[in-house]
């Protein structure tokens, strides 16, 4: 393996927005909810439309989030990725190679007695080896309590970091 690849392996990984940064209310308009992120192009370089391109072989989708929940309420975070073969065509779950489609995290408690707040971020790892052309995150909100009176809320965006090319790309040095 090449020296300077080990030493600069994030000149080979790629950053896109999978999902602007969007305050979402617990109310029951937004309550269970699906919110759909950007479409990503896995085709990269100036060859994106021949069939020899450049292809990311893995990623990872990182969702931060930031909350603030009314005491005694949870909220459980659930990200699906999806893929398909044109960015207008039909979207399908992807399915990681160790057979998991989704991933979530659960914070708050039920039994608080004051407001809870805090943050993190979401990951997951993929194999997209055999994922097509394009690929998307979607985020689903649910508070275990809602309310229409508000009290609760979540900052959500979401961040692709695409990499494992099916050939390392040329030098833009």
């Amino acid at each position: 393996m090449n020296i300077s690849f080990q030493k600069d392996a994030g000149a080979y990984v790629e950053l896109v927005n999978g999902l602007n940064t969007q305050t979402k209310a617990n109310t029951t308009a937004v309550d269970n909810v699906e919110i759909t992120g950007k479409t990503v192009d896995r085709k990269v370089g100036a060859a994106s439309s021949a069939a020899n391109s450049l292809w990311q072989g893995s990623g990872k989708v990182g969702v931060q989030y930031d909350y603030s929940l009314a005491s005694t309420v949870t909220l459980t975070l659930t990200g699906v990725l999806q893929h398909t073969s044109n960015s207008t065509g039909t979207w399908a779950t992807l399915t990681d190679k160790d057979g998991s489609s989704n991933f979530s995290v659960t914070v708050g408690t039920t039994g608080s007695t004051a407001t809870q707040t805090g943050g993190s971020v979401l990951h997951t790892d993929l194999d997209l080896a055999k994922a097509k052309r394009y690929v998307r995150v979607k985020i689903t909100p649910n508070w275990s309590a809602t309310s229409t009176a508000g009290g609760s809320d979540v900052d959500l965006g979401a961040q692709w970091a695409l990499a494992g090319y099916n050939v390392l790309p040329g030098s833009t040095s």
